[in-house]
């Protein structure tokens, strides 16, 4: 993945989600520190309510309503895992190391197995660390499934965030990529390199977008720069 793919998918997608009820609750609980660190520590029942609703607008649009009290009264059992997966990182986690794979695996089959399956529990995941987590569908999922399928999936988003890091490195732009793009693209806030992907992953694969900035609209956007960079240094 190049870093001008990061860009077109985050430029595409604040475009087809402006305005939208699931990209609003979205902005809103990860814009709300107290909540992005609550949640993943000591959740309350409003905590959970929030995220079934987060859940109802952002492509799940059913849950059914006992949802919240399922996650609370199943916190006891999943706060290791969490809190074991705290302050990792997409970029920098090792997925080989076996005890991260047990937290992954159990924190995603509990998630899958109450209510929702793989979809429901990548998104709630996500919600839990948003640095570490990329959402899924059954579009991008392919092939994969369970949570064996969604740790294969983890390490092939992994590869596309390590490429794009390097690909931003070399173009010389000052900052972070997630931090560019937020700046460059009047972004409200800054979203984690996990987001980013799944943006890309939902234009392109979802929606069936193209995979890279077309050449007849590259002078329309701000990212023309870095597409032409990006495009020379392969």
């Amino acid at each position: 993945m190049k870093f001008a793919d990061l860009v077109w998918g985050a430029f595409v997608y604040s475009n087809l989600s402006r305005g939208t009820y699931g990209e609003s609750d979205y902005e809103r609980l990860m814009t709300d520190a107290r909540f992005v660190r609550r949640v993943s520590t000591a959740p309350s029942l409003s905590d959970f309510q929030e995220v079934r609703q987060f859940l109802t607008h952002f492509g799940v649009h059913t849950a059914p309503s006992t949802l919240a009290g399922r996650y609370l009264s199943a916190w006891p059992s999943l706060q290791p895992h969490i809190q074991a997966l705290d302050n990792r990182s997409l970029e920098s986690c090792d997925f080989s190391d076996p005890n991260m794979t047990e937290d992954v695996t159990g924190a995603f089959n509990w998630f899958g197995g109450t209510w929702g399956g793989d979809t429901v529990a990548s998104k709630v995941l996500h919600l839990l660390n948003p640095n570490l987590f990329v959402m899924w569908d059954m579009g991008i999922s392919g092939n994969l499934s369970g949570a064996v399928g969604y740790l294969k999936f983890l390490k092939k988003m992994q590869v596309e965030a390590e490429e794009a890091s390097q690909d931003f490195q070399m173009l010389g732009y000052p900052g972070t990529p997630a931090q560019f793009i937020a700046s460059n693209l009047g972004a409200r806030y800054t979203k984690t390199l996990a987001k980013l992907i799944d943006e890309y992953n939902w234009v392109t694969v979802t929606r069936r977008w193209p995979t890279t900035v077309p050449q007849w609209l590259l002078s329309c956007f701000a990212v023309v720069d870095i597409a032409a960079t990006s495009r020379e240094n392969e």
